[in-house]
C-alpha cells in the first residue's frame, strides 16, 4: 500500500477526524490548505455519505481548537516563544501590519472577519491573547467566525461536488488527484509565505504586542 493510497483510505474512514486535526493545525499557524481540504470533503460527500452538517462542525470545531492555543500562546507565552511561533508559522512583516489594520477597522470583529483572510489568519488569535481579552469574548466571536467560515466553504465544496466528480470519473482512482491537489495547495501556500518573508522579513512579537497594543486590554 502505497502513501497516496494510505492518506485516501483514512480520509474515506474518518473524514470528521481528518477535518479537525488538519484545520486545527491550520489554524495554529502551519502552512496547511484548510479550504482546500474543506471542499474536497464537502465535494465528496454524497459519494462517500458524509454528512455536510457534521463536516460543516468538524471544520468549524478544527478551527476552534487551532485558534484557542494560538490566543493562549500570545497571553502566556513571552516574547521568545511568540517569536519561534512567528518563524515556525513563516508570519511576514507585511501580515503583521495587516493584522494591526484589520483592528483598527473591525475592532473586535476582526477575530472573525480574519478568519477569511489566510495571510493573516495566523495572526488573529496571538495578537487578541496579547490584548488579554477575555477568553469568553474571544471564544464567542471565533465561534461565530468559525462557523461562518465553515459552513461557507461546506457549501461550496457541495455546489462543485458534482460537476467535479463527473471530471474525475475519466480516472481510474480520482483520490489520488484528491491528493495531490491538496499536496499542491500546501506547496504553493509555503511558497508564498517564504516569498512573502522574504520581500518584507519576519513578523516578531515586538510587532505583533504593538498591534495588540492598539486595542484596550480587557
Amino acid at each position: 500500500m502505497n502513501v497516496t493510497h494510505s492518506i485516501v483510505v483514512t480520509a474515506a474512514r474518518h473524514p470528521y477526524t481528518v477535518l479537525i486535526l488538519g484545520i486545527a493545525a491550520e489554524n495554529a499557524g502551519l502552512p496547511l490548505p484548510g479550504e482546500v481540504l474543506l471542499i474536497l470533503v464537502a465535494a465528496t460527500a454524497a459519494a462517500t455519505r458524509v454528512s455536510l452538517p457534521l463536516v460543516a462542525m468538524a471544520a468549524a470545531l478544527g478551527a476552534l481548537l487551532g485558534d484557542n492555543f494560538s490566543y493562549w500562546l500570545g497571553r502566556k507565552g513571552g516574547v521568545r516563544l511568540i517569536d519561534r511561533y512567528c518563524q515556525v508559522t513563516l508570519c511576514s512583516w507585511e501580515c503583521g501590519a495587516r493584522m494591526s489594520s484589520f483592528y483598527r477597522r473591525y475592532g473586535l470583529l476582526a477575530v472573525a472577519v480574519a478568519r477569511f483572510v489566510p495571510t493573516v489568519r495566523a495572526l488573529a488569535a496571538p495578537v487578541v491573547g496579547m490584548t488579554r481579552m477575555a477568553w469568553v469574548r474571544f471564544l464567542l466571536v471565533d465561534a461565530l467566525g468559525a462557523l461562518l467560515w465553515a459552513t461557507a466553504f461546506t457549501l461550496a465544496g457541495r455546489a462543485v461536488g458534482t460537476p467535479l466528480l463527473k471530471f474525475l470519473e475519466g480516472f481510474r482512482a480520482y483520490g489520488t488527484w484528491a491528493v495531490a491537489a491538496l499536496l499542491t495547495a500546501a506547496v504553493t501556500t509555503l511558497i508564498y509565505r517564504v516569498l512573502k518573508r522574504k520581500k518584507y522579513g519576519k513578523a516578531t512579537a515586538v510587532e505583533l504586542r504593538e498591534a495588540a497594543r492598539e486595542q484596550v486590554p480587557e
